[in-house]
């Protein structure tokens, strides 16, 4: 029995789904209790998916865990793939707002709200 790889799945899938509730179901809880102004609480950023991934290269191939750890750290919204996606976001939102505040060709501006 590998002890560390199955450890460091069960500290890692727990602190995926922390940071996963933490983002997404304690607010919408929040907001449907109505209960004022949100405060954000962080979770554990990039620690939850490196720990996963470290359980999936030191488990024995062909067990369950391995493919279940990289579904897990995919929910993690505090990894580095979140961080990109986010990063991608903003860079085009942005960018698509720089480039319609130029005026066009009838000399209207086109404002974005979002």
């Amino acid at each position: 029995m590998n002890f560390p790889a199955y450890l460091l799945f069960v500290l890692g899938a727990f602190i995926c789904i922390l940071n996963f509730h933490s983002s997404f179901i304690r607010p919408a809880i929040h907001s449907m209790r109505g209960q004022g102004e949100y405060r954000f609480a962080s979770g554990f950023p990039l620690i939850g998916s490196l720990m996963l991934v470290g359980s999936f290269l030191l488990l024995p191939a062909g067990h369950i865990p391995r493919p279940v750890a990289l579904v897990i750290a995919l929910f993690d919204t505090g990894g580095i793939h979140w961080f990109c996606v986010i990063m991608a976001l903003d860079f085009y939102r942005s960018h698509r707002r720089s480039s319609g505040d130029v005026a066009g060709s009838n000399g209207q501006t086109d404002h974005d709200c979002t």
